[in-house]
Parts: C-alpha cells; sequence; structure tokens
C-alpha cells in the first residue's frame, strides 16, 4: 500500500509540473504572437515612412510638373506603386460618407453636398498654399488618370487670389470610386420625351443613380435662335442659346426640371450645354451618384449645381434658371 501511495504522489507531482510547463509554453507563445505582431507593425510603419520619402525626394527632382509631359507621366508611373502599397494595407481607405476631403472642379474647390454654388478665386494665403500644394488623383473620362502635384498661388488670377493648376477637370485629394456606375449615351430620343419642337435638339443619358437596379434618364433639350451677329456686336437682352437639363424615371416620367442656362446676352461666343457638360459622381461615398452641371457666368469662374436622386426624393435647386448676363 505504501508503494502504490508514494507512486500516486509521484505521478501527481510530475502531472502538475507538466501542466506548468504547457501554461507557461502557451503564455510564452502569445508573448512571442504578440511581439512579432508589434514587430510587423512597426516595420510597416516603416517601410510606409520609407516609400513616402522615397516618393517625396523623387517627386522633389522633377522640374517640370505639367502633367502630361515625360517628368510627370513617370512620376505617376512611380508613384501608382506607392499609393498601390498605401491602398493595400488600407492606409488611405476612406469609410463611407467621409466628405472630409477637397473636391476641385477647374482647379476650384467645390462643395460636396447639393445645391447651386458660385465658384471663386480662393485667397492667396500661407495657409491656402499648405492646404491646396497637394498631391491630386485626377479623373478623365469618368475614370481614374493619375496623380499629380497640385500648384497653388503660381497662376494669380487677380491681385491676391488664385485657383489650383497642375490638375485634370475633377480632382480629388484622397481616392476612392469617384463613378460607381456606367453612364450610356442613349442616341435614339424616346417618342414619349420627345420635344415637338423641331428647332430643340435632344441629348439623352441613362445611368443609375440611386443603385436600385433602376435606371433614371437624364435629357438636355437645346434650341438655338435665330440671331442676327451679321453687324458682329454684342446684343443684349436677345436669347442665342437655352438648354433644359430634365431627370426622368425609368417610366421616362418626368421627375422634374433641374437647371435652366440661357444665353441672353448674344454674340458670336455660343454658351450652350449638352450631355458632356453634366458630371456623373458620387461625391460623398454614399454610394448615391450625384448629378453635376456646370453652368458660365457673366464674370469669373463659373458655378455649379449639384442634385441628388434618391429613394424617389430629389435634393438640390431644381428649376434653377442661370442667365449669362453682366
Amino acid at each position: 500500500m505504501k508503494k502504490s501511495y508514494i507512486f500516486l504522489i509521484i505521478l501527481n507531482i510530475v502531472l502538475s509540473i507538466s501542466l506548468i510547463v504547457m501554461i507557461l509554453l502557451y503564455l510564452n507563445a502569445i508573448n512571442i504572437s504578440k511581439k512579432n505582431v508589434a514587430e510587423e507593425n512597426f516595420e510597416t510603419n516603416k517601410k510606409i515612412a520609407e516609400l513616402e520619402a522615397e516618393l517625396s525626394n523623387y517627386k522633389n527632382t522633377v522640374t517640370n510638373n505639367t502633367i502630361n509631359s515625360n517628368a510627370e507621366n513617370e512620376v505617376v508611373s512611380n508613384e501608382e506603386y506607392v499609393i498601390e502599397y498605401l491602398e493595400n494595407i488600407k492606409i488611405n481607405e476612406i469609410q463611407k460618407g467621409n466628405t472630409d476631403y477637397i473636391l476641385l472642379y477647374n482647379g476650384f474647390e467645390i462643395e460636396k453636398s447639393a445645391g447651386v454654388q458660385y465658384v471663386d478665386y480662393m485667397e492667396l494665403t500661407d495657409k491656402n498654399t499648405m492646404k491646396y500644394n497637394i498631391n491630386y488623383y485626377n479623373y478623365s473620362n469618368n475614370e481614374f488618370i493619375g496623380v499629380s502635384k497640385g500648384k497653388f498661388g503660381e497662376e494669380i488670377a487677380y491681385d491676391s487670389y488664385s485657383y489650383v493648376s497642375n490638375v485634370e477637370r475633377i480632382a480629388t485629394s484622397q481616392k476612392f470610386d469617384l463613378f460607381p456606375r456606367k453612364i450610356v449615351k442613349i442616341e435614339s430620343i424616346p417618342v414619349k420625351i420627345k420635344n415637338e419642337d423641331n428647332e430643340i435638339k435632344t441629348t439623352l443619358a441613362q445611368i443609375d443613380l440611386d443603385g436600385d437596379n433602376k435606371f433614371e434618364y437624364i435629357a438636355v433639350d437645346t434650341k438655338k435662335y435665330d440671331v442676327d451677329l451679321s453687324e458682329n456686336f454684342i446684343q443684349p437682352g436677345v436669347m442665342e442659346y437655352s438648354s433644359t437639363v430634365i431627370l426622368y424615371n425609368e417610366n421616362f416620367e418626368k421627375i422634374d426640371t433641374l437647371i435652366t442656362i440661357n444665353d441672353d446676352y448674344a454674340d458670336t461666343q455660343e454658351c450652350f450645354i449638352n450631355i458632356d457638360d453634366i458630371k456623373f459622381l458620387d461625391i460623398d461615398n454614399d454610394g448615391t451618384v450625384e448629378i453635376l452641371v456646370e453652368f458660365p457666368v457673366w464674370e469669373g469662374p463659373g458655378g455649379v449645381s449639384i442634385y441628388k436622386y434618391k429613394n424617389g426624393k430629389l435634393e438640390g435647386d431644381v428649376e434653377y434658371i442661370a442667365s449669362i448676363t453682366p
């Protein structure tokens, strides 16, 4: 009996020691894992810093910053792999609905919400120079085309004011899916929306604005009036062109008139719009495509009118009339 009792005690001691060793090994493994994660994060951050420094140094060596130049194309080419790396580790991932970024249209910052806004030159200050002299993601023909360094203050429009040059017509300070859905131009105008006035030319585009798998249709009706410009001088108050943008639902039922642009200060300058002048882009990154219409003014950079159509509701200044008058 004594030998059996002693054997059981020894066995319990051995098992206890084994259990303690296993626990210690497990805890050590956890610590090693945490250490490895910390080291990986450190190495990742270090790599990011090195890549960004390399990119910054490389771009500083480029003297010609024109976006279409060979030098700039080389910068874009070298920058793309850096951007891809940063995006892969989600360093620049934008959350849905985040509008904390700069949106440039023709080099002017515009608001990322529905409504009419008259864009203007930005004041030339040190603060604005730091704000706008950054990298921009450029878009053309509804797709991303590359990165360039914006230049603010080098092309002064008038005293103490400027805008951002060396960017495309549409540029953002952060990259995301600005054009999430395809735009299709419709060549054959349906009889249901065809204007009875044969002098009116209609252009039409199809797009699913709110992502409900139902198409909306944007039509532009443009009329050119018979204006006598034989004397080749400005004729105030004489209508030359009138363009109206109309939104239709999937059944070609009219939702509303968005904007009408009148050229009622006739001269040799033709001022009208068509589908190509309208941009469809998700400016607030929420999955709904906004409609952006640029309209000219008598002086200055002009304006934009932005509309948002979602769940049957239309936001923006509908039936807005813009006239080219002094």
